[in-house]
């Protein structure tokens, strides 16, 4: 069995030859896997100790996965202790971990810049709503209303751009979409923009509708 992203090279059927033994392996088939970034190989333990055993080296087997052990002094592990055991695997996951919350800080630090300029040049208007008798409660939920639908529509057309390009990239290519962390740090994303409105929020209810609107207050 091998990776897909070798397909285009090889097939079902064709052999792959072990330049240093010339150990011939027949491919059965397709199954997607990955070991640092590079496509991987899957084999039987017999075909593994036949080519061991043919280019003359220690038979031996580093990780085994299944619910019973052919070997008496295996370590068992489960499946995510064993991703997880791979060298350079944690280190890999923490810088991307990093990463992800230096973006969701960065962009929810724009949105409230942006969002906080916007108020200011609404200023104005604002004024003269609250001047009218419009109550700062109703105006903040207006505000918070075009937060969440601006920052959603954006959050949905990434989503849909990410996909599509997922769907246009070769699969040789490492690019995998999860679903699962596409929809948490999208609403990760929403909320804290949610919190990054508090500060447009706090400059509305400082607003003197009077001052605003170039008054004197009597």
């Amino acid at each position: 069995m091998f990776d897909p992203s070798l397909s285009e090279q090889l097939g079902t059927g064709d052999t792959l030859t072990d330049f240093a033994s010339e150990y011939r392996f027949t491919i059965a088939g397709e199954a997607p896997g990955r070991y640092s970034h590079g496509p991987v190989i899957y084999t039987t333990n017999e075909t593994w100790f036949d080519y061991l055993n043919q280019s003359e080296q220690r038979p031996y087997v580093s990780a085994e996965i299944g619910t019973e052990s052919t070997m008496s002094d295996a370590l068992v592990m489960s499946q995510q202790d064993l991703i997880e055991s791979v060298p350079g695997y944690s280190a890999e996951q923490s810088t991307f971990t990093m990463m992800r919350a230096f973006l969701l800080v960065i962009g929810t630090f724009i949105l409230t810049a942006f969002f906080y300029l916007f108020t200011l040049q609404k200023l104005p208007e604002l004024g003269i709503l609250k001047a009218i008798g419009l109550s700062p409660r109703i105006i903040g939920r207006a505000l918070l209303f075009q937060v969440i639908v601006i920052v959603s529509a954006a959050v949905a057309t990434s989503i849909g751009v990410m996909y599509v390009v997922d769907a246009l990239i070769p699969s040789s290519l490492p690019f995998l979409v999860d679903f699962g962390h596409v929809a948490l740090f999208g609403s990760m994303f929403i909320f804290l923009s949610v919190l990054g409105a508090l500060l447009p929020l706090w400059k509305l209810r400082q607003v003197d509708a009077i001052e605003i609107i170039g008054g004197k207050a009597s």
